[in-house]
């Protein structure tokens, strides 16, 4: 019943598979009809329900093709996240990806198999339940990972520092880190650098940079630790 020369063709198909089709897919055992959650039953996955479940029919589908049907599923899909995403290499598209600002993180959409997956559902579909990419920073971080590797948190903290070092003036990072230690208060309040079209104050750049709960912008403690982060432990911050 499932298009294919392979298992590797078939897992494919299944995977791919629209909501219709799963409704309306059946067999025939013995004159008796057997929709999907009757032949998962059957198959020793008895209270699976694959039509309305994703991770059921994907269960289903492992028993029936193998571990492969969920590998391909997963590279279907970051192939086609690869395909949305500008740059020639990974690490290119790490970087765009990183600095996707919340609208495009919003409207962002892939189809696989005619059903349309937001960025939610793909972090689902790759092992991440429970990611919210679209609202939160570092679930978005989080799938960049998954999708891209590590390399996408790395690329996304240099780039992030760059853009710090041009907003201080000075030459070396030494000169730069004097000027950070004598920043003002006005100064730490109104100091923000913008990638991806999103404006980041201090305290989301700290949080950025792996150092989630600092508040560089009252705490000088806070303030010096991020200065350290960002241009080197010099003379100025002891």
């Amino acid at each position: 019943k499932v298009e294919g020369e392979t298992d590797e063709e078939m897992a494919l198909n299944w995977i791919g598979m629209i909501t219709e089709a799963k409704k309306s897919f059946e067999i025939k055992i013995g004159g008796k009809n057997m929709k999907l959650g009757a032949i998962a039953g059957e198959l020793g996955e008895a209270g699976l329900h694959p039509t309305s479940n994703p991770d059921d029919f994907k269960r289903l589908g492992i028993v029936l093709f193998g571990e492969k049907a969920i590998e391909l599923y997963k590279e279907r899909i970051i192939e086609a996240v690869k395909a949305k995403v500008e740059g020639e290499t990974d690490e290119e598209m790490a970087l765009n990806w990183i600095g996707m600002i919340t609208e495009a993180k919003k409207s962002f959409e892939i189809k696989i198999g005619g059903k349309k997956m937001k960025i939610g559902a793909i972090a689902g579909a790759l092992g991440e339940v429970g990611l919210r990419p679209a609202s939160n920073p570092d679930d978005f971080k989080r799938l960049g990972i998954v999708l891209f590797g590590e390399k996408a948190i790395e690329l996304y903290k240099e780039r992030i520092i760059e853009a710090v070092k041009a907003k201080v003036e000075g030459e070396t990072d030494v000169e730069k880190a004097f000027v950070w230690v004598g920043m003002t208060k006005v100064e730490k309040n109104a100091f923000e650098i913008k990638i991806g079209g999103k404006n980041m104050k201090l305290g989301a750049i700290a949080g950025a940079l792996g150092e989630a709960g600092l508040n560089p912008t009252s705490n000088s403690a806070d303030f010096k630790r991020l200065g350290i982060k960002i241009f080197g432990d010099h003379d100025c911050f002891n």
